[in-house]
């Protein structure tokens, strides 16, 4: 019939336990263990998980139905007789009442410790040592009389067990202080004369709480496989608090605990000692793996392998300076560091989403957000570093390869790159976007470097197919010019008209033009502008060594313009690589 029904009916069923996820987590770990105890214990081989529609009868719990959930030492708490397989899991009624009259007993003897002090007549000699006295004492003996300790020890020594692991009551576990605690002298009275004078019941009921090998969760509130889990935390608590023991002498060696606990005692404090190393060593490992500042702030070599940039503190600068722009909710996974550190990594080394993900424990989702939201405030972030000089500021910086060869009036060395992007499936874009140069589908970029290094213009893309002198005039690179400025370009930069309505120069390698061979002046002239139109091919190749993103084969998606500015996310990712290469060292030496 249905659980829960009134029917005077023998056989009741009774659903798996569900794992309570609404409550404290004590709840969800203990509901989380009792519905793993109730599958381990039916042991099905066709059943790997219960569902909502299993059940189990009555037949299957001594009292016949299941006990309360926090209730772990009660037999039913989980099913025990006739699971069809030879495992026994019943420890009886009986023993589970004896149980809970041990623990009243204890929680009485507890609310009375002034009582129980006065009626104790320790021996003679064994003042100074009295577990009242000194609390930290309490622990190895129990928290019992001198006399008492001791007539309890000799009666557990004349007392003889039955063979076997199971058959030995509490009070020889030398250990057994550590998992019920101390007992005051009429608890040692009683554990002496129980241990003396009891006959263990046959079978598994027999066997005592404490040396039961599923008894570890009746007094710690966890089943079995918990136990497995805290284990090391138990431990390691233990020893911490006997740790304080050993480091305080002893003024009667008589009235130490015995050989076999010292030794445990001893053996905990080592073990303690190892998991300590242990975690220090972990801590420091995780650290040293670990995406922080403090581990970039400590290694300048991974900053320049991650980032790019020279230094920590260019990092730490870039970092302050745009994460203002970025949106970020307390409720990310990732940090804020984090991701501005993912979004490098993807630009320098043009890492695959996938392993990101897998690097910081987030889904590929989320990595592809950040790095779109990072990228976004990059380029709004650093917009100021690349930027037109003034006139001052080009004759304060020109070097001397330049002032030799043109004095100080060069302004600006352009040039065009491409970035190679995905074949689209329209056959006009498709057209629009090959490069006979490159022979691919490519996006062109038209850059300017100042003669000092630095790039101080990028244009947005335009398809492969468009020639260099188109992208110049349309670019707006021609309205910054001012009268007198030079320009140095090479021989598809065909742009003498539109630069001379500026009033300024171009200077580009000579042509033949149908002639058999250059005049001298143009020879000596091609071979000064080609010692320093260098610089910016020099410069193109370390934005695209640096950030190997510029070197990959870009995603369509990529090329969709959104935004007020309709720049596309190709064009801020180019714009954030080369305003990233100017914070860095410039390749052209100022003497």
């Amino acid at each position: 019939k249905k659980a829960g029904s009134s029917s005077s009916s023998t056989v009741r069923f009774f659903r798996f336990p569900t794992v309570i996820t609404t409550s404290c987590c004590k709840t969800r770990d203990l509901s989380t263990a009792r519905r793993r105890e109730w599958i381990r214990r039916v042991n099905r081989a066709d059943m790997k998980d219960a569902t909502a529609f299993h059940r189990i009868c009555s037949v299957h719990f001594v009292t016949g139905k299941p006990s309360a959930l926090f209730d772990p030492s009660h037999p039913d708490w989980a099913p025990c007789l006739l699971l069809g397989h030879k495992k026994k899991f019943s420890r009886g009624i009986a023993r589970y009442n004896r149980l809970k009259a041990r623990d009243k007993a204890r929680t009485r003897s507890q609310k009375e410790p002034a009582q129980h002090a006065s009626n104790t007549t320790p021996e003679p000699g064994c003042e100074a040592d009295d577990p009242t006295t000194d609390p930290d004492l309490g622990l190895i003996r129990g928290e019992c009389s001198p006399t008492m300790a001791h007539r309890a020890e000799r009666s557990v020594a004349n007392a003889t067990p039955e063979p076997g692991p199971d058959a030995d009551d509490s009070t020889t576990d030398p250990d057994a202080g550590y998992v019920h605690g101390g007992c005051n002298p009429t608890m040692a009275h009683t554990a002496e004369w129980s241990t003396a004078n009891a006959t263990p019941e046959p079978g598994p009921d027999a066997d005592d709480p404490t040396t039961d090998p599923d008894a570890g969760y009746v007094h710690g509130g966890s089943s079995p496989t918990m136990a497995h889990t805290a284990d090391l935390t138990a431990r390691t608590t233990i020893c911490a608090e006997v740790g304080s023991i050993l480091e305080k002498p002893v003024a009667d060696k008589g009235m130490q605990a015995d050989d076999g606990a010292h030794k445990q005692v001893v053996q905990y404090q080592k073990e303690l000692n190892i998991l300590r190393m242990e975690v220090y060593l972990l801590r420091e490992n995780l650290e040293r793996k670990s995406v922080t500042e403090e581990a970039f702030q400590n290694n300048e070599e991974m900053t320049k392998y991650y980032t790019g940039l020279p230094n920590f503190s260019m990092l730490h600068m870039v970092f302050k300076l745009v994460r203002q722009l970025v949106r970020h909710s307390p409720n990310n996974v990732l940090t804020q560091f984090q991701e501005f550190i993912v979004t490098l990594i993807r630009l320098r080394l043009n890492t695959p989403l996938q392993d990101l993900a897998y690097r910081f424990g987030v889904s590929e989702a989320t990595v592809s957000r950040s790095i779109t939201k990072w990228v976004d405030g990059l380029y709004l972030g650093l917009d100021r570093v690349i930027r037109w000089p003034t006139r001052k500021q080009l004759k304060r910086t020109m070097p001397m390869c330049f002032r030799a060869a043109f004095g100080t009036d060069v302004a600006v060395v352009i040039d065009c790159f491409e970035v190679f992007i995905e074949r689209p499936t329209s056959h006009v874009a498709r057209s629009l976007t090959w490069s006979q140069y490159k022979h691919h589908n490519t996006v062109k970029y038209l850059i300017g470097i100042a003669p000092q290094g630095t790039v101080t213009f990028i244009s947005r893309g335009w398809c492969g197919r468009s020639s260099d002198k188109l992208i110049a005039e349309s670019s707006g690179i021609l309205e910054n010019l001012q009268p007198g400025d030079c320009i140095l370009a090479d021989r598809g930069f065909t742009i003498e008209e539109s630069v001379g309505l500026y009033c300024a120069r171009l200077h580009m390698p000579a042509f033949t033009r149908g002639q058999k061979q250059l005049a001298p002046w143009s020879v000596e002239a091609t071979r000064k502008l080609a010692n320093v139109r260098i610089h910016v091919e020099r410069v193109i190749g370390l934005i695209r060594n640096k950030y190997v993103i510029t070197k990959s084969v870009i995603p369509i998606d990529l090329l969709c313009a959104e935004g007020q500015d309709r720049a596309t996310t190709l064009d801020k990712i180019v714009f954030v690589c080369c305003a990233l290469t100017s914070l860095c060292d410039s390749v052209v030496q100022f003497n």
